[in-house]
């Protein structure tokens, strides 16, 4: 894996690395008004899936996250038109359901969507002690730093693409340690 030997042997690379992630903590840079930051990396997609389906004596609970990456539930009948997350709250407030159904919804929905982000900031920190791990983790965490740093990379060019960033000495760092990190992962591409 070249981010492995990028690690190991690339000049600063873990450096250039946990400085980029220090320099998104300080700058704030927003990609539709979500702030870019390593302990928040969407790395996961959404997916068809039954978030939870059972019956408790008199209640019957199916919730789903559908294509469209619109969700559906159907709670004793109730059963609204599919919707996307961010109507969720509204559409909550407007069904004759109790508060405890009302909460297991929000909280399938809203735990299932906290799955697409991870955090990525304690792995950034391993990579000084990568060498004592077992070589599954090291894959595994290497995995999670790479997909984390593109969705990262691809975000801030969003940001700058769209006119969202205003520079300044801070967004200036990031934008160049992002440079470092994919130029030296570039060169290790054959050609």
């Amino acid at each position: 894996m070249a981010l492995k030997e990028l690690i190991n042997s690339g000049k600063h690379f873990s450096d250039d690395l946990l400085s980029l992630k220090n320099s998104l903590d300080t700058a704030l840079i927003k990609n539709q008004d979500e702030y870019i930051l390593f302990n928040k990396v969407m790395v996961y997609n959404h997916r068809r899936e039954i978030l939870f389906k059972e019956s408790y004596r008199t209640i019957s609970y199916d919730i789903r996250a559908i294509d469209g990456e619109k969700f559906t539930f159907n709670v004793n009948g109730q059963n609204p038109n599919p919707f996307k997350f961010d109507e969720l709250e509204t559409i909550l407030e407007n069904i004759t359901l109790s508060i405890p159904q009302q909460t297991k919804i929000e909280n399938e929905i809203n735990g299932f969507v906290a799955s697409y982000s991870i955090d990525l900031t304690s792995d950034i920190e391993a990579l000084s002690t990568l060498n004592t791990l077992s070589r599954a983790e090291q894959d595994k965490l290497l995995l999670k730093l790479y997909r984390g740093f593109i969705e990262i990379l691809y975000t801030l060019r969003n940001s700058l693409f769209h006119s969202e960033v205003i520079p300044n000495n801070d967004v200036m760092k990031v934008y160049k340690f992002a440079y470092f990190i994919l130029r030296k992962i570039l060169h290790k591409i054959p050609t």
